[in-house]
């Protein structure tokens, strides 16, 4: 219906198509996410107890860069892991 409404120039019906696509996209990804962002969260923790993040909180470093650039890049290892395997499957 999608590309059938793009092909023939109708715009109304793929706005309408798009419309009725959300709720399902949504639907069938909310699992995916709810498990993503439960290894995210268990990675973090994990990540933020080990010693090297532990020195550069206590040389006090900006806590920002600590999160985004040492300890985030950590954390989404095992993240896009389980996204790769989501993916597959």
């Amino acid at each position: 219906m999608i590309l059938d409404s793009l092909i023939t120039g109708n715009f109304v019906d793929f706005g309408n198509a798009i419309w009725h696509i959300i709720l399902p996209a949504v639907g069938l990804s909310l699992a995916l996410i709810a498990t993503l962002s439960r290894v995210v969260r268990s990675s973090m923790l994990d990540v933020l107890n080990r010693d090297f993040m532990r020195t550069a909180f206590a040389i006090g470093l900006p806590r920002n860069i600590l999160m985004n650039r040492y300890a985030l890049r950590n954390a989404l290892l095992p993240a896009i892991t389980v996204a790769a395997i989501q993916a597959g499957a």
